[in-house]
């Protein structure tokens, strides 16, 4: 299987369309959300994160460095981590 049968730069709006449908199911507000929405401002807790973080492993077959008391800081926006899951798929494509 070569390269182009994984999930390419054509799939990143279906990275982040796939995240946003995964936050917007634990989210606390009814507020429309895209890339530039903060995370930390729709409401999910640490618990809803993670289970996120899960269901974005499974699906994608990668594994998210997660902690809690950091990860805000570099994926403040839902756009931050669609880009950081991106650049973990890529780099498993590239394996």
């Amino acid at each position: 299987m070569n390269a182009a049968a994984g999930p390419s730069s054509s799939d990143d709006g279906d990275i982040l369309a796939t995240l946003i449908g995964m936050i917007q199911s634990r989210a606390k507000t009814t507020a429309p959300l895209d890339a530039a929405t903060r995370i930390d401002g729709v409401g999910i807790d640490s618990f809803d994160f993670v289970e996120i973080i899960f269901e974005v492993e499974e699906k994608y077959g990668i594994e998210v460095d997660y902690n809690a008391n950091s990860t805000f800081k570099t994926t403040a926006t839902i756009g931050d981590f669609a880009a950081e899951i991106e650049r973990l798929v890529a780099a498993k494509s590239a394996a």
